[in-house]
């Protein structure tokens, strides 16, 4: 149990990272992002995109959302993108549907499988959700494959339907030309912003009520405002913030948590980043030793080249030499 919550009386940490559904909170950009993916989900087909910056919870809207699915209608399957080589999504799927192989005894193609297993969900009166996190990491050729298995459904009947989360990349990604197709399938996107300070600090004290508060320690208006400005309003900011405030107040045994006490550990926190960055070679410091490294192998390379040449006069001139001694000496023979 952390400090802060032994003096609070907290039932638990309430600002972790680890993103948690319990902890859900509905802000505008949320619920609006929950009223399309809700939308989309009614439609069953085609592709809903939602995308938003690291930390603007996406993994807790997505687990948010999967609580209100039917188990006994949708199976949610989770596509892990970050972990595939390439051109190993149709395997991916293949996997999740069961297909243990690319392919089958009597010689079918993954695509023949996964089809197959599609209709075996149709006729069971299943549906199929994709959920593919990171999909910004997915390339035009794998996204072209994506679209290609939500055509696999039996007759007119909706099965496959793709969930892509991803950052703000993504909506460039599928800006691409060659996608028009798989974009014309976009049956509803979102892209989640920043909250405002009311709703940082009813996202605090929402936090907070669902470990025990009791109203101390407060968060004030000023606070709030700091908040909300320092992390532009994305909860995994917000988290990491609160939690360091919460620990300087109950060290403090301050029942307030005030905007100066906000710019205290935003202070801390750059100052542990500066050291971090000192430590590791910076982007600009990484750039600088990979240009020398390209200039000394360069280098080595002329070397080698000049060696080589220099070799080959060597070469001539000692030949050169020795055909003039060898002319030498038949001239003194015939004399």
């Amino acid at each position: 149990m952390t400090i802060d919550q032994q003096y609070f009386g907290f039932s638990a940490r309430p600002f972790h990272l680890t993103p948690d559904p319990d902890f859900w909170f509905e802000s505008t950009t949320h619920r609006r992002a929950m009223a399309y993916l809700s939308f989309g989900l009614t439609l069953g087909e085609g592709f809903i995109v939602i995308t938003g910056d690291i930390g603007s919870g996406k993994t807790t809207l997505l687990g948010a959302l999967l609580r209100t699915l039917d188990p006994m209608r949708v199976d949610a399957v989770p596509l892990d993108v970050a972990s595939l080589g390439d051109g190993a999504v149709l395997d991916a799927i293949a996997a999740a549907l069961g297909v243990k192989s690319a392919t089958d005894p009597v010689g079918l193609s993954v695509s023949s499988m996964i089809k197959e297993a599609v209709d075996a969900k149709a006729r069971m009166g299943r549906r199929l959700l994709f959920v593919v996190d990171e999909a910004q990491a997915l390339s035009r050729a794998e996204l072209e494959q994506l679209r290609l298995v939500s055509n696999a459904h039996p007759g007119h009947v909706p099965v496959v339907q793709f969930l892509l989360l991803g950052q703000p990349e993504l909506g460039d990604v599928l800006a691409d030309p060659s996608l028009e197709q798989l974009r014309q399938r976009v049956i509803a996107s979102h892209h989640l912003t920043g909250m405002d300070p009311d709703e940082v600090l009813a996202y605090v004290e929402h936090r907070l009520r669902h470990v025990g508060w009791m109203g101390t320690p407060a968060l004030d208006a000023a606070a709030a405002q700091r908040l909300a400005v320092l992390t532009d309003g994305l909860p995994r900011r917000i988290n990491q913030m609160m939690t360091r405030a919460l620990m300087l107040a109950a060290m403090s045994q301050a029942s307030i948590i005030t905007a100066d006490m906000i710019d205290e550990v935003a202070a801390e926190q750059s100052a542990e980043w500066d050291r971090a960055a000192q430590i590791s070679p910076s982007a600009a410091a990484s750039d600088a030793i990979s240009e020398l490294s390209s200039k000394l192998a360069d280098l080595d390379r002329r070397l080698a080249e000049q060696e080589a040449a220099l070799r080959h006069i060597l070469t001539l001139l000692s030949d050169w030499v020795d055909s003039a001694e060898a002319q030498a000496q038949r001239l003194m023979a015939r004399s």
